[in-house]
């Protein structure tokens, strides 16, 4: 979203350019914290971001911050179950949602089979 600023950076966009800079200020530091300063940080940048771009004129994204690979699931579950229809879910990831969730309970254990499926999950419907 930064660079897209960046690179059209017409007077629209100034404003936002140095919003988003001052957000990245803020996740750097998180990375050198215990899981609950982690939490707590991402919870601010996540309301910051949200405050200006949830739903603006320019850009309409939202960041969603969850406890857990198998919250994160559930999000992509739901939004892929179209008028809350499992199936159109269970088609689209070729897979149960319990196998799914399955998955995103491995992920982060160093099973490599369910972390690069849940990556690769990730990267096709994080946007939506």
């Amino acid at each position: 979203m930064l660079s897209m600023a960046r690179q059209f950076g017409n007077r629209s966009f100034k404003k936002d350019i140095a919003i988003m800079e001052e957000i990245l200020t803020e996740l750097d530091p998180l990375f050198d914290k215990s899981d609950v300063q982690v939490r707590n940080g991402l919870q601010k940048v996540q309301e910051s971001f949200n405050k200006h771009w949830a739903d603006t004129p320019t850009w309409t994204f939202e960041i969603q911050v969850y406890d857990k690979p198998e919250d994160v699931g559930e999000a992509i579950f739901r939004r892929l179950a179209e008028d809350e229809i499992e199936e159109v879910a269970e088609e689209t990831l070729q897979m149960s949602r319990a196998e799914w969730i399955e998955i995103c309970r491995k992920a982060p254990t160093g099973d490599r089979v369910a972390s690069r499926k849940f990556k690769e999950v990730l990267e096709q419907n994080a946007w939506f």
